[in-house]
């Protein structure tokens, strides 16, 4: 289900008040861009053409010969900036080239595990499912009047006999 756009400022104080700063900028970039929690979670500043402004996902649900570029708006861009200059500090070492960077039980450098936040009672914050995030980007395009070839190619679905997006947009009243 989407996060409904009267409760898109809720749900953004919410995530703005997370321990992780990591984390927080990993839950807005899946907001901003619809990608897929994997996606996000295993993005690499190297994939990241700051001069064109584009995002390239070389191995992304469907494998390589599904890899795609999307552009980046403003917005995701200043989230990546912030993740290359932040990282070190924030995670307190090197990040290993990750954009949202986590550390293993081992002790080891790679991509977070979760972008949410999981308590003491193993309760994750925000409660909402990543993937809602995706949903509620494709809805918003849909509302925007994104094309239907458009939001195929953003979101990385297949473009073919079975509309995906179709089954992702709620549309807002």
């Amino acid at each position: 289900e989407r996060i409904q756009d009267e409760d898109l400022p809720d749900y953004a104080a919410r995530v703005a008040t997370m321990r992780s700063l990591i984390k927080r900028d990993g839950l807005l970039m899946a907001l901003y861009t619809g990608l897929r929690c994997e996606d996000v979670r295993t993005m690499r500043l190297e994939q990241v053409d700051w001069d064109d402004e584009t995002l390239h996902l070389p191995n992304p649900k469907g494998g390589p010969d599904a890899a795609f570029t999307i552009p980046l708006s403003k917005t995701p861009l200043q989230i990546l900036r912030r993740r290359n200059d932040e990282n070190a500090k924030d995670l307190g070492r090197a990040d290993g080239g990750w954009c949202f960077p986590g550390i293993n039980h081992k002790g080891e450098v790679g991509p977070v595990a979760d972008l949410r936040q999981i308590d003491k009672n193993d309760q994750r914050f925000p409660v909402e499912d990543v993937h809602s995030l995706r949903r509620t980007w494709e809805s918003i395009a849909n509302d925007e009047g994104i094309s239907e070839l458009d939001q195929h190619v953003l979101s990385n679905h297949s473009f073919g006999s079975h509309n995906v997006n179709a089954t992702y947009i709620s549309q807002h009243i």
